[in-house]
């Protein structure tokens, strides 16, 4: 799931790999949320899933 979210990161904002590897580490450290948690969210939204934080 968390590569999932790092080639949607890199599809739509270019940018390398390292650095949409480091948004969502980012966002999780700062937020205090599972990187995992933080990688659902826009995976989910691409599959037309629910998130997992609103089910």
């Amino acid at each position: 799931m968390i590569d999932q979210a790092r080639g949607m990161i890199m599809a739509l904002a270019p940018c390398s790999s390292e650095r949409a590897w480091g948004l969502p580490v980012d966002v999780s450290q700062h937020g205090n949320v599972r990187l995992r948690d933080v990688a659902a969210a826009p995976v989910a939204t691409a599959q037309a899933e629910p998130n997992p934080e609103q089910t």
